[in-house]
């Protein structure tokens, strides 16, 4: 296990530390960051950048503002020294809290304007738990920022909105709060980078509530975030799950949607709702009731459908919509990935995901659902059905349902291949239920399949139960293996990878997890709890011999 620890304040100018915040792998974004040995990348101030120092335990509004020992107390100074069109940088002392609102000014492409922290390293980030913070202009970087609502209280601490570009959120922490990035007037948002940041327990008893949602925005980067427990809270009357909140909600109207290396848990409702499409690629799920949605939604007229990659991610263990699972009035779920309205103009690709240990004792979730039209009648030819679809190399194991590919009258299927695949059934569950055979539309290839049902009911086709030799028969494709397939150590949980780092048995479970993945940060990163280490351990135990 690889610890990685930033140096404390080791690289000063001026007197003023050097802020690192993520350098994007992008090449849309315009940000002009450069990476440090740790990662992370390095801010220097501009020839025409002017900073000011914030402290409300220690300053005075009468101070310049403009060294560590001089600061002025509150954001309100703070913001009349901030000058609009410039790079100039509000540094907040670690340790303090504001119930105020800071007003940035807004930089250039290669110079954004910042608001950031100073002081003792091993103080908590500064607390900023008043109104939104509402950057008036593009050009903007935030890092290192707490923001903080109430519990089960709609608090959105951060939103960006129409026509604005160039924005960066790294290493900040959203507790009871969410973000917003939204188009007003039909005017988008481009050029975002959200990343190692905290997304915990946004909630709220009187409307919906996400971690964080996408509207009308392009260009955007999410990775390496924590999304944990977004949509509801315990012991909170009226703030628990729905169907309508969210980790992460991309609605329709996104373009070049990127989302890699997060880690998705514990979500009211959807992990991460993809209905834009875009590429999702090596995210951990986690107890999420549906942990991707990937299209549907609201199908406008003109729709073109959607199109992107869905690749590496890690699905692990079923959830319904209430907390306890499985309690009486219970919204069943456990879905893995839910695919509908792609486009027949585009190719989506759903290759080298593993989606493992249902866990829940209900049986009405799926591993893959393609939706070829159900729901969707009222939306006539604008729906665009399953195209274009390449479903590859995938692992399924103890997952209920592995198949549903399920239509209505509006029912659209062409050039879908699903090859290579291999797929282990829950116990009691059959392989694949399908409305129709679909035949030249849906073509099944050098797949392996396994369910501990008698042979005669591991498939069916409009009701109709099929041996796996009749199902054959009936599809289109061949090659298909029909036995248990041979995987390294497809037994690990996070749980046994808890047991790998060297946790006690008391502490080798997904809270502990989960508790100490939030604790992630500039000032002390650790890499066993992020989603790329995981998922390299949860990867390696479902390797095929085949």
């Amino acid at each position: 296990m690889r610890i990685r620890k930033s140096m404390l304040l080791k690289l000063f100018l001026s007197g003023i530390c050097l802020l690192s915040v993520a350098c994007p792998t992008t090449p849309t974004n315009s940000f002009n960051l450069n990476l440090d040995s740790e990662g992370w990348s390095v801010f220097t101030p501009s020839e025409d950048t002017h900073i000011i120092y914030v402290s409300s335990s220690e300053g005075d509004d009468t101070n310049d503002g403009t060294t560590p020992e001089t600061p002025v107390a509150t954001l309100a100074k703070a913001n009349s020294l901030m000058r609009p069109g410039h790079p100039d940088w509000m540094l907040l002392k670690r340790g303090d809290t504001w119930t105020e609102k800071p007003r940035l000014g807004y930089g250039t492409e290669s110079a954004p304007a910042l608001l950031s922290n100073y002081g003792d390293p091993n103080e908590p980030r500064p607390v900023l738990s008043g109104e939104t913070l509402k950057p008036s202009q593009g050009n903007v970087a935030i890092v290192g920022v707490a923001f903080r609502g109430t519990p089960g209280t709609k608090h959105i601490g951060l939103s960006f909105y129409g026509g604005k570009s160039n924005f960066l959120v790294e290493d900040c922490i959203f507790t009871y709060c969410g973000i917003v990035s939204q188009a007003v007037k039909e005017k988008q948002i481009s050029n975002i980078i959200i990343r190692r940041n905290v997304i915990y327990g946004h909630a709220s008893t009187s409307s919906h509530a996400q971690g964080l949602f996408v509207h009308r925005s392009r260009d955007v980067l999410i990775e390496e975030n924590i999304f944990d427990h977004n949509g509801w809270i315990e012991n909170v009357e009226g703030a628990g799950p729905t169907v309508y909140n969210h980790n992460l909600y991309v609605q329709y109207g996104c373009a070049n949607i990127t989302v890699r290396n997060n880690i998705f848990a514990r979500a009211s409702s959807h992990g991460a709702q993809m209905r834009s499409g875009g590429t999702l690629s090596n995210n951990l799920f986690l107890s999420c009731p549906l942990a991707i949605l990937f299209g549907g939604g609201y199908v406008y007229e003109g729709d073109p459908g959607i199109s992107g990659t869905v690749s590496d991610n890690v699905i692990m263990i079923a959830a319904h919509i209430n907390i306890p699972q499985n309690e009486p009035g219970a919204l069943p779920r456990g879905n893995g990935i839910d695919l509908n309205n792609l486009s027949p103009s585009g190719n989506t690709v759903v290759s080298r995901n593993i989606i493992a240990h249902y866990v829940n004792s209900h049986t009405s979730g799926h591993a893959f659902n393609l939706s070829g039209g159900s729901g969707f009648t009222s939306y006539g030819t604008d729906y665009k059905g399953i195209n274009n679809l390449t479903l590859s190399d995938n692992v399924v194991y103890d997952w209920n349902l592995p198949f549903d590919l399920r239509a209505d009258t509006v029912s659209r299927w062409s050039n879908v291949v699903i090859e290579n695949n291999n797929i282990v059934a829950r116990n009691g569950s059959r392989v694949a239920r399908q409305d129709a055979v679909h035949s030249g539309d849906i073509t099944w290839t050098a797949n392996t399949f396994y369910s501990d049902q008698p042979t005669e009911t591991w498939f069916q086709i409009d009701g109709a139960d099929q041996s796996h030799s009749a199902w054959q028969a009936l599809v289109t494709g061949s090659n298909n293996i029909f036995q248990r397939p041979s995987l390294a150590s497809p037994d690990r949980t996070i749980e046994s990878y808890m047991a790998s780092l060297g946790h006690p048995p008391e502490d080798q479970s997904l809270a502990k997890f989960l508790e100490l993945a939030r604790k992630n940060s500039k000032q002390d990163w650790n890499d066993a709890y992020t989603a790329e280490e995981v998922n390299k351990y949860i990867q390696a135990g479902f390797l095929s011999s085949r």
